[in-house]
């Protein structure tokens, strides 16, 4: 089985298909569907904003967060999110 990428799953996740059974069949698959892409979605990253020389914002949440320089100090993910980001330099 060929592994795929998060934003392949997304894509293939968020592709319609079609889902048989009953309602209540369907709403959960659904719901699990959305949960499973919400998670891959964090995965992804997104490039942050600088604010001042040590500090950053988050591109998903908004939060202002130490440490601007995360190329520099490794912080790939958002503390107050887990959003994954990365500064270009």
């Amino acid at each position: 089985m060929k592994e795929v990428t998060p934003k392949e799953a997304i894509e293939l996740l968020e592709s319609k298909y079609h889902i048989d059974g009953q309602i209540d069949n369907v709403l959960e698959c659904l719901a699990i569907r959305h949960t499973a892409v919400e998670a891959l979605k964090k995965q992804v990253p997104m490039k942050v904003e600088e604010i001042h020389v040590d500090e950053y914002s988050c591109p998903a949440c908004g939060a202002e967060n130490c440490c601007g320089d995360i190329g520099l100090i490794g912080d790939n993910y958002c503390p107050e999110c887990g959003q994954a980001v990365y500064q270009e330099n």
